[in-house]
C-alpha cells in the first residue's frame, strides 16, 4: 500500500449528475458508479493498481471493483462523492465489506500515508507501533492473503534480493580491475541498477514491497556508495532512489 493523492474529479461527473444518480441508486439499488469515465478515473489515481494490495489491475483475472471507502449501505448520500470512490480488487472489496469506517477507521490511502500504520516484514504487513488502524486495515482488506498476495509479494521480493547479491559481485568485479573497466560497462552495469530501484516506482506492482526490500538489503548501500564514490550517481538515479524513499515501508 503506497500514498495516493486524490485526483480532481471527471468533468462529467457535475454535481447535477451526482445528485440525480444518488437518488436513482436510493431508488432502486443500481450500481449508477460502474460508468466508464468514473471507472477510468479511478483507475486512473492508483496507477491501474488496488488501493489495498497493490495488485495491477486486469492481470491474472484481477479485475477493479469501484469499492466505496464509506460503504454505500451504511453511507447512501456518498455513493458518488468524489474520494470515495476507490479501485479495489475483488478479494480487498469483499473482504472489507460493510465495514464502517467512521466506528472502526482503516487506512484511506488519498488521505493518510500507510507508513503511519504499517511497515512490511518477510513480505507481510504488520501494524506499526501496534496501531489499530493499521492492524484492522490488515484484517479488514486481506492484504496478507497468503495466496492471494503474500506469495506473489514473496515471488518478487526474493527476484529482487537476488538481483542485488549478482549485483554485488559484478561491483566487486569491477572495483578490482577498474582501470581497465570500459565506460560501456561502467553504462551497462548503471542501467542495470537503475532499472531494479525503477521498479519501486510508485506506478509499478507491489511498489511498497519492492522499495522496502532494496532500501533494506545489506547490498544497496554498498552499491550506492560505489556509485557515488565513482561519480556514477546522477541525478536520474537521485530521482529513482526518491521514489524508494517515497513509496517504502520500512520498519
Amino acid at each position: 500500500m503506497i500514498k495516493l493523492t486524490l485526483a480532481p474529479k471527471p468533468t462529467e461527473l457535475t454535481d447535477k449528475l451526482v445528485r440525480k444518480l444518488t437518488d436513482e441508486y436510493k431508488k432502486s439499488g443500481k450500481d449508477v458508479w460502474n460508468k466508464t469515465f468514473i471507472r477510468k478515473a479511478v483507475s486512473d489515481m492508483s496507477f491501474s493498481k488496488c488501493v489495498y494490495s497493490e495488485v495491477r489491475f486486469n492481470e491474472e483475472s484481477k479485475y477493479m471493483e469501484v469499492e466505496h471507502f464509506y460503504c454505500k449501505s451504511l453511507y447512501p448520500e456518498k455513493v458518488l462523492e468524489w474520494g470515495n470512490l476507490l479501485g479495489s480488487v475483488k478479494k480487498c472489496n469483499v473482504v472489507k465489506g460493510d465495514l464502517d469506517v467512521v466506528a472502526e477507521p482503516i487506512i484511506n490511502p488519498f488521505e493518510v500515508h500507510p507508513r503511519d500504520h504499517l511497515y512490511m516484514r518477510g513480505f507481510r504487513y504488520y501494524p506499526r507501533n501496534k496501531s489499530e488502524i493499521g492492524r484492522r486495515t490488515i484484517d479488514c482488506t486481506a492484504i496478507n492473503d497468503r495466496q492471494h498476495f503474500v506469495e506473489s509479494r514473496a515471488k518478487i521480493g526474493l527476484e529482487i534480493m537476488e538481483k542485488l547479491e549478482d549485483y554485488e559481485i559484478e561491483m566487486k568485479e569491477i572495483q578490482a580491475n577498474f582501470s581497465t573497466i570500459t565506460k560501456h560497462k561502467l553504462t551497462r552495469f548503471c542501467n542495470k541498477i537503475k532499472r531494479l530501484f525503477a521498479l519501486g516506482n510508485r506506478t509499478k506492482e507491489y511498489a511498497a514491497l519492492v522499495s522496502t526490500v532494496i532500501l533494506e538489503e545489506d547490498e544497496t548501500p554498498k552499491l550506492i556508495e560505489f556509485l557515488q564514490q565513482n561519480n556514477l550517481w546522477d541525478i536520474e538515479f537521485e530521482e529513482i532512489y526518491a521514489e524508494l524513499e517515497f513509496c517504502h515501508l520500512k520498519k
